[in-house]
Parts: structure tokens; C-alpha cells; sequence
């Protein structure tokens, strides 16, 4: 049986493109999800996986959640991957 390890990192990663998927936050899927509300164009189960993954980031990070890093830095680091 094959283990997978994710940190708060990875889970922010796929929010992150959950985000640009679908051009709503993290924060506004999450509320929505636990008030009951569907948001249009994003299935109920995609809004669970989300709502879990971002549940678990806060977890990972005592509430606190990741800070983004400055525009440059992640325009930099994507020039030097591509």
C-alpha cells in the first residue's frame, strides 16, 4: 500500500489552484461550505475537499495559515522552473 505525506505547504498549493479553477478564496469556500451554501459552478464535492484541505492548513499551522510570498518571489521562482 502506497503512503502519501502532505504538509500545510501542499495543501495550500492545491487551494491555490482550486482558486484560479474557480475565482473564489479559500476563505469564502470554507464559509460558505460549513453555513450550508452551494457556490455556483463548484460541486459539493469539490467545495468538501476544499473546506477539508483548508480546515487542515489551519491545523498544520496553529490557525495562523501561510503567508503568501511576495509576487516577485513566486514570478521568480516560476521563471527559473520553466
Amino acid at each position: 500500500m502506497e503512503k502519501y505525506v502532505y504538509s500545510a505547504q501542499s495543501l495550500d498549493s492545491a487551494m491555490r489552484e482550486y482558486e484560479r479553477e474557480y475565482c473564489v478564496s479559500s476563505e469564502k469556500v470554507y464559509a460558505a461550505y460549513h453555513a450550508g451554501e452551494c457556490i455556483e459552478g463548484v460541486s459539493r464535492f469539490t467545495q468538501s475537499v476544499w473546506a477539508s484541505f483548508y480546515e487542515e492548513v489551519l491545523r498544520l499551522t496553529d490557525g495562523e495559515g501561510l503567508a503568501d510570498e511576495p509576487i516577485m518571489t513566486r514570478v521568480g521562482r516560476a521563471l527559473v522552473g520553466a
